[in-house]
């Protein structure tokens, strides 16, 4: 985004131009940053200094407050002054006494982005759901965490906060809704595991995820995530069980009342499995110790591989078709992982190191044309273990 202010507020403040970092990095509001984040939750107002001084220092007496202001914009225009003084000065405007950030002005936000793409999503839902997968996934991963976190008590900021948290698991569950029609319960689960993390005592997501789980068969980790969500309302809600949750799971050992046909039937869904084996990291790392054990007893080494993105953003916006093509293309002794947001890694068993060499390069150039990319966009190595 060239020759635009970039503002970050979800999960993290930060405001950016040009690549270059204009925000502190360390989490102290000095007043000038503090009285920008005022200006960017309130754009649509146009306030006198007097509301302004009292929103933001409600215990202080300002005797002058249009001076104060005034003072506060020289200060943090001074900030944002790192390319030229009529740039800077577009984005506050401070005129008879009244403040207000200028909506017209060259800028990028990211809650206006993920409200702006959140409701395109709902309006092709239901004439256009292929398309509104995407525009829902991209606006999902835009919300990194609450609005403005490192503020808690400000109360100008609260209702803004509260607003677009609930907005976010509002479009969190319709997204899930849509991905049940296509029986996309791998996405499902992970979509669902990000939002409880940021909001963790709604129980629809939890049922959501719960469901995503048996249907995957992964029945220990639902019987392990239906005992942890009962706990959680049990101790914070004084709910000693939840109906929904409960629903699901009695339904589910109706279906499935033999916990060892649960995991015969788990381990069949696993060995039926025509490509490599797909993974959270916890059991990557779990495979990977296992197989350095087995180091001395193989004939053949094991090789563990990545390939990494340069722009994070490819990978952000096509992660599905880029697992999909490695699953399908390797093995099924093979073990891959998303690892961080640029990269996926691999054990790749029983090929000498050219032919390691070989499938990568393959891996990387199907991954090439599918997704209309250069070559130097994506990077990879690999070494035995």
């Amino acid at each position: 985004m060239d020759n635009i202010l970039e503002i970050y507020t979800l999960g993290k403040f930060k405001v950016e131009y040009k690549g270059k970092i204009l925000s502190p990095k360390e989490k102290f509001n000095s007043k000038p940053w503090l009285f920008f984040k005022y200006l960017i939750t309130g754009k649509e107002k146009n306030l006198h200094s007097e509301v302004i001084s009292n929103d933001l220092w409600p215990k202080k007496n300002i005797k002058k407050p249009k001076h104060a202001i005034t003072n506060l914009v020289y200060r943090l225009r001074k900030q944002l002054n790192l390319f030229n003084n009529e740039e800077s000065d577009q984005y506050i405007i401070n005129s008879n006494g009244n403040c207000f950030f200028n909506q017209d002005a060259n800028y990028w936000l990211d809650i206006e982005e993920f409200i702006a793409m959140s409701k395109k999503a709902t309006k092709l839902k239901k004439n256009n759901p292929a398309q509104a997968i995407p525009l829902y996934k991209e606006a999902l991963n835009l919300y990194q965490g609450d609005y403005l976190p490192e503020i808690p008590y400000q109360e100008w900021v609260i209702p803004y906060r509260n607003n677009y948290h609930w907005l976010f698991v509002e479009k969190v569950l319709e997204f899930i809704n849509l991905l049940k029609k296509y029986e996309r319960y791998r996405e499902i689960e992970s979509i669902a595991e990000k939002a409880l993390n940021i909001e963790s005592y709604e129980e629809e997501l939890h049922s959501n995820y719960l469901d995503a789980l048996i249907k995957l068969g992964e029945h220990a980790h639902a019987r392990s995530h239906y005992n942890y969500a009962n706990n959680l309302f049990s101790e914070n809600l004084d709910i000693s069980k939840s109906p929904k949750l409960n629903n699901i799971f009695t339904e589910n050992n109706k279906k499935n009342n033999n916990f060892i046909n649960d995991i015969q039937g788990e381990l069949k869904n696993r060995n039926n499995i025509k490509g490599a084996f797909s993974c959270k990291n916890d059991i990557f790392r779990m495979i990977y110790e296992l197989e350095e054990r087995r180091n001395e007893r193989r004939d053949k080494p094991v090789f563990i591989s990545y390939l990494k993105f340069e722009n994070e953003n490819i990978l952000k916006q096509n992660d599905y078709i880029v697992e999909n093509i490695i699953e399908k293309e390797l093995r099924k002794g093979d073990v891959i992982t998303r690892w961080d947001f640029d990269k996926y890694l691999m054990l790749l068993k029983d090929m000498s190191r050219a032919d390691v060499n070989k499938v990568i390069k393959r891996l990387k150039e199907e991954i090439k044309e599918e997704l209309k990319i250069n070559k130097e966009d994506i990077r990879y190595n690999f070494d035995s273990i």
